[in-house]
Protein backbone atom coordinates (compact mmCIF):
# COMPACT_ATOMS: atom_id res chain seq x y z
CA UNK A 1 0.00 0.00 0.00
CA UNK A 2 2.69 2.68 0.82
CA UNK A 3 3.69 2.33 -2.78
CA UNK A 4 0.48 2.67 -3.65
CA UNK A 5 0.35 5.68 -1.82
CA UNK A 6 4.15 7.26 -3.07
CA UNK A 7 2.53 6.66 -6.76
CA UNK A 8 -0.75 8.37 -5.80
CA UNK A 9 1.43 11.53 -4.22
CA UNK A 10 3.30 11.89 -7.42
CA UNK A 11 0.28 12.09 -9.37
CA UNK A 12 -1.35 14.82 -7.10
CA UNK A 13 1.74 16.97 -6.73
CA UNK A 14 2.02 17.42 -10.57
CA UNK A 15 -1.35 19.37 -9.84
CA UNK A 16 0.91 21.59 -7.20
CA UNK A 17 -0.46 20.06 -4.31
CA UNK A 18 2.02 19.15 -1.27
CA UNK A 19 1.25 15.39 0.30
CA UNK A 20 2.65 14.41 3.30
CA UNK A 21 2.72 11.41 5.29
CA UNK A 22 3.47 11.70 8.65
CA UNK A 23 3.50 8.09 9.75
CA UNK A 24 2.49 8.03 13.84
CA UNK A 25 1.88 11.28 15.90
CA UNK A 26 1.92 11.46 19.66
CA UNK A 27 -1.78 12.43 20.51
CA UNK A 28 -1.04 15.89 22.24
CA UNK A 29 0.70 17.44 18.86
CA UNK A 30 -2.84 16.16 16.25
CA UNK A 31 -5.04 19.41 17.16
CA UNK A 32 -1.32 21.37 15.38
CA UNK A 33 -1.18 19.12 12.89
CA UNK A 34 -4.83 19.34 11.80
CA UNK A 35 -4.66 22.80 12.00
CA UNK A 36 -1.89 22.80 9.24
CA UNK A 37 -4.15 21.25 6.73
CA UNK A 38 -7.08 21.03 4.64
CA UNK A 39 -7.91 17.19 4.36
CA UNK A 40 -7.18 14.13 5.66
CA UNK A 41 -6.92 10.69 3.90
CA UNK A 42 -8.12 7.59 6.10
CA UNK A 43 -7.58 4.98 4.03
CA UNK A 44 -7.43 2.21 6.70
CA UNK A 45 -9.23 -1.26 6.21
CA UNK A 46 -9.78 -2.19 9.06
CA UNK A 47 -10.76 0.64 11.98
CA UNK A 48 -13.60 0.13 13.99
CA UNK A 49 -13.80 3.44 15.25
CA UNK A 50 -11.67 5.65 13.80
CA UNK A 51 -10.15 8.56 16.30
CA UNK A 52 -8.44 10.26 12.81
CA UNK A 53 -11.84 10.36 11.58
CA UNK A 54 -13.66 11.89 14.89
CA UNK A 55 -10.99 14.16 15.41
CA UNK A 56 -10.57 15.16 11.78
CA UNK A 57 -14.15 16.07 11.82
CA UNK A 58 -14.40 17.57 14.75
CA UNK A 59 -11.32 19.86 13.30
CA UNK A 60 -13.01 20.83 10.61
CA UNK A 61 -11.66 18.89 7.60
CA UNK A 62 -12.52 17.64 4.85
CA UNK A 63 -11.88 13.60 4.36
CA UNK A 64 -11.43 10.94 1.84
CA UNK A 65 -11.96 7.52 3.14
CA UNK A 66 -12.55 4.39 2.95
CA UNK A 67 -16.08 2.71 4.22
CA UNK A 68 -13.81 0.57 6.34
CA UNK A 69 -12.54 3.67 7.88
CA UNK A 70 -15.72 5.22 8.84
CA UNK A 71 -18.23 4.02 11.47
CA UNK A 72 -21.29 2.65 9.86
CA UNK A 73 -23.79 4.47 11.55
CA UNK A 74 -22.43 7.80 9.88
CA UNK A 75 -24.56 9.16 7.60
CA UNK A 76 -23.68 10.01 3.62
CA UNK A 77 -22.22 13.81 4.65
CA UNK A 78 -20.84 16.31 1.92
CA UNK A 79 -17.87 16.10 4.31
CA UNK A 80 -16.34 13.08 3.29
CA UNK A 81 -16.11 11.70 0.37
CA UNK A 82 -16.00 7.95 -0.11
CA UNK A 83 -13.93 6.23 -2.82
CA UNK A 84 -15.15 2.70 -4.44
CA UNK A 85 -11.72 1.65 -4.51
CA UNK A 86 -8.15 2.76 -2.51
CA UNK A 87 -6.09 2.15 -5.56
CA UNK A 88 -3.68 4.93 -6.80
CA UNK A 89 -5.86 6.29 -9.43
CA UNK A 90 -9.34 6.57 -7.57
CA UNK A 91 -7.49 8.55 -4.31
CA UNK A 92 -5.72 10.84 -6.74
CA UNK A 93 -8.75 11.39 -9.10
CA UNK A 94 -11.02 12.31 -5.95
CA UNK A 95 -8.10 14.68 -4.30
CA UNK A 96 -7.77 16.67 -7.89
CA UNK A 97 -11.76 16.87 -7.82
CA UNK A 98 -11.48 18.64 -4.37
CA UNK A 99 -7.98 20.92 -5.53
CA UNK A 100 -9.85 22.16 -8.38
CA UNK A 101 -13.10 22.77 -6.83
CA UNK A 102 -12.46 25.24 -4.02
CA UNK A 103 -15.87 25.36 -3.03
CA UNK A 104 -16.41 21.73 -2.42
CA UNK A 105 -13.27 21.89 -0.06
CA UNK A 106 -15.24 24.35 1.60
CA UNK A 107 -18.39 22.52 2.10
CA UNK A 108 -16.33 19.56 2.98
CA UNK A 109 -14.82 21.64 5.74
CA UNK A 110 -17.85 23.34 6.46
CA UNK A 111 -20.15 19.81 7.20
CA UNK A 112 -17.01 18.41 9.32
CA UNK A 113 -17.72 19.31 12.60
CA UNK A 114 -21.58 18.83 12.04
CA UNK A 115 -21.28 14.98 10.93
CA UNK A 116 -18.47 14.68 14.09
CA UNK A 117 -21.64 15.89 16.33
CA UNK A 118 -23.72 12.92 14.87
CA UNK A 119 -21.83 10.13 16.02
CA UNK A 120 -23.19 8.34 19.35
CA UNK A 121 -20.79 6.43 21.54
CA UNK A 122 -23.85 4.58 22.82
CA UNK A 123 -25.79 3.60 19.41
CA UNK A 124 -22.25 2.31 18.52
CA UNK A 125 -21.53 0.22 21.55
CA UNK A 126 -25.21 -1.41 20.84
CA UNK A 127 -24.23 -2.56 17.33
CA UNK A 128 -21.57 -3.56 18.62
CA UNK A 129 -22.69 -5.80 20.78
CA UNK A 130 -25.42 -7.14 18.79
CA UNK A 131 -22.65 -7.99 16.43
CA UNK A 132 -21.12 -9.63 19.30
CA UNK A 133 -24.02 -11.48 20.13
CA UNK A 134 -24.67 -12.70 17.01
CA UNK A 135 -21.10 -14.06 16.32
CA UNK A 136 -21.47 -16.27 19.56
CA UNK A 137 -24.75 -17.36 18.53
CA UNK A 138 -23.49 -18.74 15.35
CA UNK A 139 -20.47 -20.19 16.96
CA UNK A 140 -22.84 -22.76 19.31
CA UNK A 141 -24.73 -23.53 16.72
Amino acid sequence: MHRELESAAGCISRLGISVNFLGAIERPKLPEIYQGHDLVCQLSTSEGVSNVVLGSLSSGLGMIALDTAIEPSFPETRAVIRPQSRDEQTIAAAIRDIATNPNKLKRMQADAPKTAQLFDWNRHAERLETHIHSVIRASTT
